[in-house]
């Protein structure tokens, strides 16, 4: 069978679109999951809910999470794009303990109020966009940031 010439170019961009074709679906994810880039205190209430977090919504329209008989409070800017998560006790905690605490912690931060009052604080900010799965994730790094800091620094 001979070939001509455009017989074979018509071949190439054929093969080449298939393999266009094939890396183009390689590369996108199956499902393109929306992106956030603003939250609502609603939103992420109905968020947590859907992860059996013990959750409620304020007159301050903060939401108190209850953590282990434990309370921490999760915020939302007035321009929605950021959540911040901040437990605090009354017990008088050390500066080395706290420091300790920050040296081996990644995503959060611990300092101690003027009156020594001991607070963990972490950020987790909106902008450029997140999923619903990377605000699952930031929540499940409060409760064991919590955790790891209320046996640490208390």
């Amino acid at each position: 069978m001979i070939k001509t010439r455009s017989h074979l170019q018509r071949t190439t961009a054929s093969l080449l679109v298939c393999v266009n074709l094939l890396l183009f679906l390689l590369v996108t994810p199956a499902h393109a999951e929306e992106l956030l880039k603003e939250i609502s205190v609603q939103q992420l209430l109905a968020i947590m809910n859907s992860e059996g977090y013990s959750a409620t919504i304020g007159n301050d329209g903060r939401i108190t999470w209850r953590i282990d008989n434990d309370s921490a409070l999760l915020s939302i800017p007035d321009n929605k794009r950021a959540i911040v998560f901040v437990a605090g006790f009354g017990d008088l905690s050390t500066l080395e303990k706290v420091n300790a605490f920050n040296r081996s912690s990644s995503f959060s931060r611990a300092f101690l109020t003027d009156d020594g009052n001991p607070r963990l604080r972490l950020d987790f900010d909106l902008t450029g966009g997140v999923t619903d799965a990377n605000i699952h994730s930031f929540l499940r790094i409060c409760r064991i940031s919590f955790t790891r800091w209320r046996k640490a620094v208390l």
